[in-house]
């Protein structure tokens, strides 16, 4: 039996630094990157992506990413909740972190009025942190990216253009279907 106890306790003072590294964050629309106010298929396939740098920290949550819709003829931002078919997460495997800490959110709507929507994304990492540095707010709704698009739901042909114009021997019909 020892006796003096004083002697048997160590105390190391460490700290240890936060991931301040904001994740990446990628929008599609039916595989294409596309300009605010493109036109869209009334039934496309939205993919958000998520990316983070974090080798510890999995984006396993669906809050990391949340999607809301500005429906034409309205102001207000509405959250689309994940239901398993028209919006699904698919969060990053967090047995593969060092290869890459992906999360995935998939958007099939069904748009059946025609006009200009605006898709509003939120996203965090594990740590609090926004793929964008901004603070931006729509209706009382804070969002990392925003776009708008345009849905047509009658079928026609627009914006036919000859290019070269004026042309001597040859030209060439571009147009939107």
């Amino acid at each position: 039996i020892e006796q003096y106890h004083f002697n048997n306790f160590a105390e190391i003072n460490f700290s240890g630094k936060g991931d301040k590294g904001n994740p990446l964050l990628d929008v599609t629309f039916d595989s294409q990157h596309i300009f605010d106010g493109d036109i869209v298929s009334s039934k496309p396939d939205i993919l958000v992506t998520l990316r983070d740098n974090s080798k510890y920290f999995a984006l396993n949550d669906s809050s990391d990413i949340l999607v809301y819709v500005i429906y034409p003829g309205t102001t207000s931002p509405i959250l689309i909740p994940y239901d398993g078919s028209i919006l699904k997460f698919f969060p990053a495997d967090p047995n593969n972190l060092a290869h890459g800490n992906v999360a995935h959110a998939e958007y099939k709507p069904n748009f059946t009025t025609d006009g200009t929507y605006q898709l509003l994304v939120k996203d965090q990492n594990h740590s609090g942190n926004h793929s964008s540095s901004q603070n931006r707010n729509e209706s009382n709704t804070f969002y990392d990216y925003k776009t708008s698009f345009e849905v047509i739901n009658k079928p026609m042909i627009t914006n036919v253009l000859n290019y070269p114009n004026p042309f001597t021997t040859q030209t060439k019909f571009v147009f939107t279907i």
